[in-house]
């Protein structure tokens, strides 16, 4: 049976498998949020005082997965990198939009946000997660036998950057992956010329495997992490349920929240 625990105590260490799950509440536009509000969202999170939840994704996201790609695309503009610098199509012919609007539907998406007392969420961050290897990346046959999910579009919202989020979202993968797939590695294709980011993943303890075969992919670079690895210095990321297929006994907590099993 799961735990059921009260919600964690701004400032303190939620205990070790423990998952809140959050009523659903209105997403807010990422274009229309006041600045205060994301100072207010951004002062709370760096001093570890309110926690983010973490949910699946649907197809009604769509605008705002775009928008934190597209900032991420303007950002990387002004770095030593041609990462995004054009909407390159894969072998299916589909463009980035079509390939994200293709995750949504088949719920491979998550979105990372602040909430707080009723207000609408706001977008902080997501991660694609897919279970199926692309074995024109992964071609080794050792690679393609281990159990493994493979991460893509890890982008965090230029508000909210330097707030270790990443880290936090990483290790959410990490326990996500073990928990629903009994997953052994976590994994990731990189833009082939971002040397920035191939060192953020190796301080975040991912393995260089070399290069992808395809010359002509764009993210050539594959970087792989256990998923029993947890880092130290993150926000609490609290996994969020929209749907609960059995009914769960648990007691209301802060703001309402009912918890289930805690992950963190």
């Amino acid at each position: 049976m799961p735990q059921t625990l009260r919600a964690p105590i701004a400032g303190r260490a939620a205990p070790q498998g423990v998952k809140v799950v959050i009523p659903a509440k209105k997403l807010a536009h990422a274009d229309r949020i006041p600045q205060s509000d994301l100072r207010f969202a951004r002062d709370l999170i760096r001093k570890r005082k309110a926690a983010l939840s973490i949910r699946r994704s649907t197809v009604d996201d769509l605008p705002t997965i775009l928008h934190l790609i597209d900032e991420a695309k303007g950002w990387l503009e002004s770095k030593d990198t041609d990462q995004w610098s054009t909407d390159w199509l894969d072998k299916d012919g589909r463009s980035r939009s079509d390939r994200v609007e293709c995750s949504l539907k088949e719920e491979k998406t998550w979105l990372a946000c602040f909430n707080f007392r009723g207000s609408p969420e706001i977008p902080v961050a997501t991660v694609t997660i897919e279970r199926t290897v692309n074995t024109d990346i992964w071609t080794q046959p050792e690679k393609i036998a281990e159990r493994a999910v493979y991460l893509s579009r890890l982008v965090t919202a230029r508000n909210f950057s330097g707030l270790q989020i990443g880290n936090a979202l990483i290790d959410w993968a990490c326990d996500h992956a073990a928990r629903e797939y009994a997953a052994e590695w976590i994994r990731i294709d990189v833009w082939t010329h971002n040397r920035a980011l191939h060192r953020y993943y190796r301080q975040r303890g991912f393995a260089s495997c070399g290069l992808c075969p395809d010359k002509n992919y764009p993210s050539r670079a594959r970087f792989q992490r256990p998923a029993s690895m947890r880092t130290k210095d993150k926000p609490l990321l609290i996994e969020r349920s929209s749907t609960l297929r059995q009914p769960i006994k648990s007691r209301v907590g802060i703001h309402g929240y009912r918890l289930t099993s805690v992950y963190c």
